[in-house]
């Protein structure tokens, strides 16, 4: 912010856009320091840097914090120590992300595919998606591959 914190920020931060939001509320998280975090679609305003430096923050927390993060960016499940998905018909399906894909019959793997497709139609630079599902084929975590 140019004017730092002298800066016009409009009513309730009307002149912040959604990611400004974004970053700002986890810079209250910081400063407040709770042990528990709930972040409800996260990244949803950002783009890939910002995604990607946002999951680093909370990769940070592991092990110091309870952290529960709500998702559609498939692929950020990859950083959680437990995935838990809740099926409309009732059914719940838990595990890491990789436990979660071997079971190919599961909705988890069935929607991932759908994730992995999408994603390849929208020609995503981030080349870590096709990495990840050659991991999963040889069962692997990414720490474990690179």
């Amino acid at each position: 912010m140019k004017d730092g914190y002298d800066t016009v920020v409009g009513d309730q931060g009307a002149k912040f856009s959604g990611g400004e939001r974004q970053r700002l509320s986890i810079a209250r998280c910081f400063l407040k320091d709770p042990p528990i975090i709930l972040l409800d679609e996260m990244t949803s305003a950002l783009d890939a840097k910002n995604e990607n430096q946002m999951m680093q923050i909370v990769n940070q927390w592991r092990g110091k914090k309870t952290v529960l993060y709500i998702t559609h960016r498939m692929h950020l499940n990859d950083f959680a120590d437990s995935v838990v998905m809740l099926r409309r018909d009732g059914k719940v399906e838990q595990g890491t992300h990789y436990q979660l894909l071997k079971d190919r019959d599961s909705k988890y793997y069935e929607l991932w595919t759908e994730y992995l497709a999408k994603k390849n139609e929208d020609t995503l630079e981030d080349s870590t998606l096709s990495d990840v599902s050659t991991d999963v084929e040889n069962d692997k975590a990414p720490s474990q591959a690179k």
